[in-house]
């Protein structure tokens, strides 16, 4: 593999630890990572791409479960649902695993329906992978609700450390409204028009990862509450909240953080995981190596813009479009700082 590429394959993939790490440590990990501010958080879509990324970090993969333990109750399981089928099989293999685990240890029934919906029987693989990227050898006694399910790993033995989330942290509204008024869509909406000044329901429901006729049933009741209210103009209705009266019941201080569509953005970099480790592009060098670059770099505008994140293409692709690994580097670079603040 080109050395230029070989490295920057693992200072990408230790880039998305930190920012896996950051985003758990705000939720409520323990851990010296510096916290997230300016985004809030989506602990749904952050499960499903740690089922991915930890499998380089146990100790992160293992914290997971501990706060999973603690705080798994306030996980949406009808939304996670609708976010599998974007995300990698491999990830999708282990969260079934993991729900298994949760179920095993009394945890709702909502992980029974998740865990029987996710297995493939007859494969067998180690867990976890060294930091350059090979699997880590099975220790001699693995844990057996993984094995189940064909991963192995060693046993796991929680050591309680598990705390709550911090209610007062703003990256964590979402946890928060979800705590208080049920986890279920009111919550997510509610956090959406919180962090807007004006949405539609067809906005919402792409935002918030839910079917667009729920999104307008659900609005046109909170509506009746007169707590949501709405604008038309024309065939278009909008919803909007007093947002400073509810700052203050909940306790929120403006500016509240950004809202992102994390499930497209998790995806966006696992995508581009992929295509670092992909063998076609390790055997590659030279033009041929460049080329490859080039048109993937191309290929990413799609999901760079439907993930919010366009004008940084915009920005930087015309500037380098003839270097395929340094218009890579600069744009997952910029990408990477965005959504880390």
């Amino acid at each position: 593999m080109d050395k230029r590429l070989r490295i920057f394959r693992i200072q990408y993939r230790e880039r998305l630890l930190d920012l896996s790490w950051r985003q758990w440590t705000t939720l409520g990990v323990p851990g010296h990572a510096q916290t997230i501010s300016g985004s809030l958080l989506d602990p749904d879509a952050l499960l499903i791409f740690s089922c991915s990324i930890a499998r380089y970090d146990q100790r992160l993969f293992d914290e997971m479960l501990e706060w999973l333990a603690v705080n798994g109750s306030l996980l949406n399981i009808q939304r996670l649902k609708r976010m599998l089928p974007n995300s990698p099989e491999t990830a999708r293999l282990i969260l079934g695993a993991l729900a298994l685990w949760m179920r095993k240890r009394g945890a709702e029934s909502k992980w029974s329906s998740l865990s029987q919906s996710l297995q493939i029987p007859g494969r067998e693989e180690s867990l976890f992978f060294l930091k350059e990227g090979k699997p880590l050898p099975a220790p001699n006694k693995t844990d057996p609700i993984f094995r189940e399910r064909g991963f192995l790993r060693n046993e796991i033995k929680l050591r309680d450390r598990g705390k709550s989330f911090s209610p007062d942290h703003p990256s964590n509204l979402l946890l928060k409204l979800r705590a208080f008024l049920g986890v279920n869509s009111r919550a997510d909406l509610a956090a959406y028009l919180l962090t807007h000044e004006q949405a539609n329901a067809s906005e919402m429901a792409r935002a918030c990862w839910y079917s667009q006729r729920a999104v307008h049933d659900v609005l046109v009741e909170m509506r009746r509450s007169q707590i949501i209210h709405s604008s038309e103009k024309g065939r278009e209705i909008g919803y909007f909240i007093q947002r400073d009266r509810w700052e203050k019941f909940f306790r929120v201080l403006p500016p509240l953080p950004e809202w992102r569509n994390w499930p497209l953005i998790f995806g966006l970099l696992h995508r581009i995981h992929e295509k670092l480790i992909d063998e076609k592009i390790g055997q590659a060098s030279g033009e041929a190596l460049n080329s490859e670059l080039i048109l993937f770099v191309r290929n990413l505008k799609p999901a760079i813009d439907e993930a919010g994140l366009g004008k940084i293409w915009v920005r930087l692709f015309p500037q380098s479009a003839r270097i395929g690994a340094e218009a890579l580097e600069k744009m997952i670079s910029e990408i990477l700082d965005e959504i880390s603040k």
